[in-house]
């Protein structure tokens, strides 16, 4: 599911989880700071939220190359 929010006068198109994903990081909702995190949460959320780029990448490199090719009686 996409979500679509205008940021300083452009129209953005991304993901929800993308969207709570860049929150948790920037910790800012449209320039106004949100409430601090506790240091040892962030630091699991550091540990949980790096790799989360590496593996949207490797999925949408999958997406194409499985829509390249054609596997016998598959639907």
């Amino acid at each position: 599911m996409e979500l679509q929010y205008a940021d300083g006068g452009k129209t953005v198109t991304t993901t929800i989880g993308e969207y709570v994903e860049s929150l948790l990081i920037k910790d800012k909702y449209f320039n106004s700071p949100l409430p601090r995190i506790p240091v040892k949460v962030r630091q699991t959320l550091d540990k949980e939220l790096a790799p989360l780029a590496q593996y949207r990448k490797r999925m949408d490199a999958n997406r194409v190359t499985f829509r390249e090719v054609k596997i016998k009686d598959a639907p």
